[in-house]
């Protein structure tokens, strides 16, 4: 049987495309072992098309991102504000980018993924794997885009290295 419910929350750190998509779709195939379940990812806008993978994620139900310049997202970084301030370190900037942050429990998820506990290997062992989607939103300019470039619309395909 599926589990009840649960908060989650997932450290998208790859910097390769390829690692991205695979965190995405991991963290959200976690996700869809509950019955009510909420995702949260944290990342690092330090690469142009982790916003875009983002968007293509419709199982995230809050994100947070911190600035290129953060350190890196801890383990650690899951402490209260005044913790972190009482441990003389400075507030990690993501904490002020969400205005729920406390609110919506995501300083205390119940499980925690990061790539150490996400072994590609396991991707095919979920019954319900996670999809990726293009927002409806956004398949008009990308059509558009690629009729652009010359490619014929009824030979579409792609292919991920």
């Amino acid at each position: 049987g599926r589990m009840k419910s649960i908060a989650a929350a997932c450290l998208i750190t790859g910097m390769q495309y390829r690692d991205l998509i695979f965190q995405h779709i991991f963290s959200a195939s976690t996700k869809l072992l509950f019955d009510h379940a909420s995702l949260t990812i944290f990342q690092r806008n330090d690469r142009t098309y982790k916003t875009d993978l983002l968007e293509m994620n419709p199982h995230v139900d809050y994100h947070i991102t911190a600035s290129p310049q953060f350190k890196g997202i801890t383990i650690d970084s899951f402490q209260e504000p005044t913790d972190i301030v009482a441990n003389g370190e400075p507030i990690p900037d993501y904490i002020f980018q969400e205005k729920y942050w406390k609110h919506r429990n995501t300083n205390k998820p119940k499980l925690i993924l990061h790539p150490g506990n996400m072994p590609e290997t396991e991707l095919s062992t979920f019954l319900e794997p996670a999809f990726l989607k293009v927002p409806d939103k956004k398949v008009p300019v990308l059509d558009e885009a690629l009729i652009g470039h010359g490619v014929d619309p009824n030979k579409w395909f792609c292919v991920i290295n």
